[in-house]
């Protein structure tokens, strides 16, 4: 699947994000560095 994203100019990315104060911020990163985590410990 991220080949062909790539191939349509779509860039794939691993992330989490969270909501705080109606402000969303993201967490980017590769695979297995702990972006759910961190974003977990927001709750």
């Amino acid at each position: 699947m991220g080949a062909i994203l790539f191939q349509k100019k779509i860039l794939p990315v691993h992330g989490s994000a969270i909501d705080i104060d109606e402000k969303a911020y993201g967490f980017i990163g590769d695979s297995g560095e702990g972006k759910s985590i961190l974003a977990s410990a927001f709750k």
